[in-house]
């Protein structure tokens, strides 16, 4: 468990008890960010907090699966175990022209079905995505996280298909509008994506298909690229890597 993050729902009922004026409940909740700080534990506008692993709340509940992980990695590069979000990723295509079939006169701005563009979806801010050269196949676009009355989707999800690297999803979380927060296993932390701070990591099996997960974070977003793939290799790898920083001077 590289990480723990702050689940968008979470946050913004945290966050509209943090505005209440009165100045009782704005003592308890700044005692309650500070309590958060200390523990290392997530709290509204957090923003990407970097701990040493052992220090981070959940270590001990998944000290086991690390330790499996890391054993995984230097023994085949990859976390070796079934990826569901592999086989979701491989399938999306299909998937997506169901749902967007079954969904087709569901005009309400809140749904979270897919739809065909961006230009379908009322965001909340400029999403950009992933550039067009880059989108071998463009297969729809769903929101992500939070809709705000008034204003929209805090973040959206591009899926498409790259020939290079296979089937991917392009996440977006704009935590300035969704309040979040991650915190980061400091033993996890890359510069990788533009010296951003980055994870990667790759998991699944020859089964199931791999799942090729990389992450970074600035003060304004959250972003994440997955790409789904039968094969397993680090040439994949490094070519995500690449397509993440081409996303990231794009947006």
């Amino acid at each position: 468990m590289k990480k723990i993050i702050l689940a968008a729902l979470i946050t913004t009922a945290m966050t509209a008890v943090a505005e209440d004026t009165a100045p009782i409940q704005k003592v308890r909740n700044n005692w309650a960010v500070e309590h958060f700080k200390k523990q290392n534990m997530l709290y509204p506008d957090g923003g990407v907090q970097i701990v040493p692993e052992k220090k981070m709340s959940s270590y001990s509940q998944f000290k086991k699966e690390l330790e499996k992980d890391k054993n995984d990695i230097s023994k085949y590069g990859y976390i070796n175990q079934p990826s569901e979000r592999a086989q979701h990723l491989l399938s999306i295509k299909t998937i997506a022209e169901h749902q967007m079939k079954k969904q087709n006169n569901d005009y309400d701005p809140r749904s979270t079905h897919m739809r065909h563009s961006i230009g379908d979806l009322k965001m909340a801010y400029t999403f950009v995505g992933v550039p067009s050269n880059d989108i071998s196949e463009f297969i729809g676009v769903a929101p992500y996280l939070t809709y705000l009355k008034g204003q929209g989707w805090v973040g959206a999800i591009q899926f498409f298909k790259n020939n290079d690297v296979g089937y991917c999803a392009f996440s977006e979380n704009n935590i300035r509008l969704s309040h979040g927060s991650v915190v980061i296993a400091k033993e996890a932390v890359r510069n990788d994506v533009n010296e951003k701070i980055t994870t990667v990591d790759v998991t699944g099996n020859k089964q199931t298909g791999f799942v090729y997960n990389v992450e970074w974070y600035d003060n304004t977003f959250f972003r994440q690229l997955e790409c789904a793939n039968l094969e397993y290799s680090q040439t994949i790898t490094d070519e995500v890597i690449e397509l993440a920083k081409r996303i990231d001077k794009n947006v």
